[in-house]
């Protein structure tokens, strides 16, 4: 319905303007209902000061999942060795090719494992494969390399 005439504009009033632009422009996905549990997260964590204490500990595995350009640029906490997130899953499967890859054996389903990365979520990620593959006492560092590297 025209309202008026301005000069040769037409002036159009919509009767629910907003639905009408709704449903012209806009994209809306509906989603039905679903059921989701909450869990707390698999993963254990540690602190600044555990990670001071695994450092001089030999019986405890340290991984910086980090990139290695990554690590090389920043630096790295102690002792730990270098195993991006992506193949930490692999590398933890085979016993052989990880004492050739990183100079130590595998550890064993029991032992300390402690990852980080910089911030902390690839750390969470690679702990929760470790747990996922049988290592019961894998954790993480949620300070990781950024906590570490500002307090020492």
């Amino acid at each position: 319905k025209f309202v008026a005439n301005n000069k040769q504009r037409k002036v159009q009033v919509l009767p629910r303007p907003r639905a009408a632009f709704r449903r012209r422009y806009w994209c809306e996905s509906r989603i039905g209902y679903f059921e989701f549990r909450i869990r707390a997260n698999m993963s254990g964590t540690v602190n600044y000061e555990e990670v001071k204490a695994a450092v001089s500990d030999p019986t405890v595995l340290i991984i910086d999942v980090r990139g290695p350009e990554e690590v090389q640029s920043t630096g790295k906490i102690g002792n730990s060795i270098n195993i991006p997130v992506a193949d930490v899953a692999e590398a933890l499967k085979d016993g052989e090719s990880f004492r050739e890859k990183y100079g130590r054996a595998i550890p064993s389903h029991e032992d300390a494992i402690i990852f980080h990365c910089l911030k902390g979520g690839r750390a969470q990620k690679a702990s929760d494969a470790a747990l996922a593959l049988g290592f019961k006492n894998s954790k993480y560092y949620p300070g990781s390399y950024s906590e570490w590297s500002s307090k020492n």
